[in-house]
């Protein structure tokens, strides 16, 4: 009976069946195979191997071929995008190209074989593509693939006697024979001649230009950093949370548990959501271990020759973003997630996976031991139930101004004050703004409208140096109306909600000789200046922390505090505490002044953040965050995930969200169970309506089952689900 296997590819797809050509074997599961696909050819993920039925060789197409003899994915990352599959309701397609960014793209070799004696093999590209498909379909033609060697174009020798060649030119072919060279202008370099006698070897033919094989590319590491200064604590062997200090104090105190894994022969691995934390943390680590490094931005050869190293066992740290966690680790060490809580984590498209839950699964999976660090604990931590580590927090002075009653928008009499020393003693300074613009908004002062988007229910955001309006999700722009759109008056003006633009021009107009810099999603202004130490203040968004501290920086001041604790997400207070717990990260000064600006000097994370007894402080806001979130029914308590309807007519979706609803009542969702549906907070963007419902389940069981019943589209309308979804700001029933 002939063998068939299943084949996952990176699109939005099950699984699909192809026969196992009777006269060849197969590759393993987890291995790359190339097979037929919609008049063309694609690679594959091999996830099972088993008997086929008596029908399946009338039916099913055959597999060209394996490209790996070793598994590309091993098992347990095989059962883990199967589990993955299960529970996010993502096509299996979807989820294997969320998270494996390598391989599948790779060159290989195919070539086919007609029946009978005395043909060879002829690669498939020059052959008729009709003749060669009536020929496979009457089973007259084998295939096969293999991985093509990649090769480089170098200068190479074509005759071994220097004596063939005269003068200079023999010194050149001289060089020439010790190896190829990428170019005639590096051998006359090396040789000490001209271009002009390299390319006179090549007019007589003693040198000339061919493709030789490519030796292995592995990404680059980010220059050196600073050494590692190890705390001596005392940590557990077993799963834990680190948190408090700043990022280096906790990749320090995680040091001797790494070098405790190669030394057993292991490789651990160490995972960031950025790449910029990522190569920080590399460029630390790699002066005390051998690392190796994969990132999103690793070109496909980097990308091949760091799978490569990985498979060959020796021990290693393996360091990555997403793209490093199916990586082919045969003896892996404990698992490490630095800025576990980090928003960065979860994948805003395809599968929408919130990568740490992936990776923990992978570490259950193969009984490995589980390390989360980041700047404070989360709910989502102590629910895990591993024992909590805490660093000191790291040394800052902190100032809280109420701009209740405040006279001066955007800046305050505090805040104008210290930006005054900071110019007078010409040192630097960092001031952080939820958004980038000039303003939230264009409002009017009579019927308080504000100008919004005609794709989108979003306000426009005003950018006062150009004088105009823009959406910042569809990019639709405009010209500032002279009147307001609703009440023809004209009154608008800026809404209360400094952006980059308006808060640098504020700075600007009070230290006119000081330097005003700007990192946002808009402007991206050279801060060589700052790093080389020289006097400015920098106005950024939250991307500020993707950089590097700056040397002399005084200053760290949030232009508005609420605006943090107002995002869209119940996790708005955790994160804002968090981000104001990593300021320091912003400054190599020891101690800088944070400067908080808020018309909530009450608010919890100010009181958590103020307190005496910073650990005691925390403690107590993440219990009462806790106990807030199991009344409720928040995560980690409950499993949630958002279905998003979405189309071009209003009432289409209204009756589509009404329907899936519907349906999932029928079969016996409960209360509880099922919110909505309603609006979408942002009721319209790029030009589609949007409704949400809201599932929620006391368990991953019990989702799955009410996600099952979830159709993948109803009355037209398109539908997303998005598990364990990072932006949920309300429940209504």
């Amino acid at each position: 009976m002939p063998l068939a296997c299943d084949v996952l590819l990176p699109l939005p797809v099950p699984p699909f069946r192809y026969l196992v050509p009777f006269d060849g074997e197969p590759g393993p599961v987890g291995g790359r195979v190339v097979v037929p696909w919609q008049g063309t050819y694609r690679i594959g993920l091999c996830v099972a191997v088993y008997r086929a039925r008596a029908d399946d060789s009338l039916n099913l197409r055959e597999t060209v071929g394996w490209l790996d003899s070793e598994p590309f994915v091993l098992d347990s990352g095989v059962e883990l995008l199967r589990r993955l599959t299960e529970a996010t309701s993502a096509p299996a397609g979807v989820v294997l190209a969320s998270l494996l960014a390598t391989g599948l793209r790779a060159r290989y070799r195919h070539e086919v074989r007609r029946m009978g004696e005395g043909h060879d093999w002829e690669d498939v590209a020059s052959l008729d593509e009709h003749e060669l498909e009536a020929q496979r379909a009457q089973g007259m033609i084998r295939e096969r693939a293999f991985p093509a060697q990649r090769t480089l174009t170098h200068l190479v020798a074509t005759s071994d006697d220097p004596a063939a060649a005269s003068g200079k030119q023999r010194l050149a072919l001289e060089e020439l024979l010790k190896g190829p060279v990428e170019s005639a202008a590096q051998v006359a370099a090396a040789a000490g001649v001209s271009a002009s006698t390299v390319r006179a070897l090549i007019t007589k033919g003693l040198a000339a230009y061919r493709e030789v094989p490519a030796g292995r590319v592995l990404p680059g590491l980010p220059a050196a950093g600073e050494r590692l200064e190890v705390p001596g604590l005392q940590l557990p062997d077993g799963d834990f949370d680190l948190v408090g200090g700043l990022r280096f104090h906790r990749l320090a105190a995680l040091l001797p548990l790494l070098e405790a894994d190669l030394a057993a022969g292991r490789s651990p691995m160490v995972l960031a959501p950025e790449v910029g934390w990522l190569e920080e943390a590399v460029s630390r680590l790699a002066n005390h271990v051998p690392v190796l490094m994969l990132s999103g931005e690793a070109k496909d050869a980097e990308r091949e020759g760091f799978w490569q190293a990985v498979a060959e066992g020796s021990p290693a740290v393996i360091t990555g973003t997403y793209a490093a966690l199916l990586a082919p680790v045969p003896r892996p060490g404990r698992l490490i997630l630095l800025e576990a809580c980090s928003p960065s984590w979860k994948q805003p498209a395809g599968a929408r996976l919130h990568v740490p839950d992936a990776a923990i699964e992978l570490a259950r999976l193969r009984e490995l031991t589980v390390v989360t660090a980041d700047a404070v604990e989360s709910p989502e931590m102590r629910a895990r139930g591993a024992e909590l580590i805490r660093l000191p927090a790291p040394a800052q002075r902190l100032h809280v101004t109420d701009l209740n009653g405040a006279r001066g928008w955007p800046l305050d009499t505090d805040l104008v004050r210290v930006l005054k020393q900071v110019a007078t003693r010409e040192r630097q300074g960092v001031l952080l703004s939820s958004r980038r613009g000039f303003s939230g908004a264009l409002t009017c002062k009579e019927c308080s409208s504000q100008v919004e988007c005609p794709h989108c229910d979003l306000p426009l955001r005003y950018h006062q140096a150009d004088g105009r309006l823009r959406c910042h999700q569809c990019g639709f722009e405009r010209t500032v109306p002279p009147n307001c759109p609703v009440c023809t008056s004209n009154s608008l003006a800026p809404a209360r909600a400094a952006g980059t633009q308006w808060l640098a021009q504020a700075v600007q107009r009070l230290l006119p000789d000081f330097p005003v810099l700007r990192l946002d999603g808009d402007t991206k202004d050279d801060l060589g200046s700052l790093y080389r130490g020289e006097p400015g203040l920098l106005v950024a968004t939250t991307a500020v922390f993707r950089r590097p501290p700056l040397p002399r920086a005084d200053l760290l001041a949030v232009a508005l505090f609420d605006a943090h604790t107002s995002m869209s997400d119940f996790r708005a207070s955790e994160t804002t505490l968090r981000l104001l717990r990593q300021l320091p990260e912003l400054s190599l000064n020891p101690r800088p002044l944070t400067l908080i600006q808020t018309f909530q000097p009450q608010h919890r994370v100010l009181r958590a953040l103020l307190a005496d007894d910073q650990a005691l402080g925390e403690t107590e806001f993440v219990t009462e965050t806790c106990e807030r979130r199991e009344a409720f029914g928040y995560p980690p308590y409950t499993r949630m995930a958002r279905v998003e309807l979405s189309a071009r007519d209003r009432a289409s979706v209204a009756q589509a969200a009404s329907h899936v609803a519907g349906s999932l009542r029928e079969l016996g969702a409960q209360e509880f169970e099922l919110i909505g549906p309603t609006p979408a907070p942002v009721a319209r963007l790029k030009g589609r309506f949007l409704y949400h419902l809201l599932l929620r389940a006391a368990d991953p069981a019990r989702l799955r089952e009410l996600l099952g019943h979830v159709p993948r589209g109803s009355h037209g309308a398109r539908i997303l689900v998005d598990v364990d979804p990072r932006d949920v700001s309300v429940l209504e029933g």
